[in-house]
């Protein structure tokens, strides 16, 4: 059986928002601004922005399942 690994990505998305400090911001608000942010990027957009750190820092959370 072939191991499989588990990693954890993030990527970073612009919202706005009043309070400086971001407390304003919702749940409902980030998940409009992650929709937002997505519909408009094609698949290879999105992948390019959420794994582009392997390339320039080794992963250390990747965890064999």
């Amino acid at each position: 059986m072939r191991k499989k690994y588990n990693s954890v990505l993030s990527f970073s998305f612009p919202i706005d928002h009043e309070n400086e400090n971001g407390s304003d911001l919702t749940g409902d608000d980030i998940l409009e601004a992650i929709n937002h942010w997505i519909r408009g990027m094609s698949s290879q957009e999105v992948y390019e922005n959420t794994t582009e750190c392997f390339f320039k820092i080794p992963l250390k959370d990747t965890i064999e399942n």
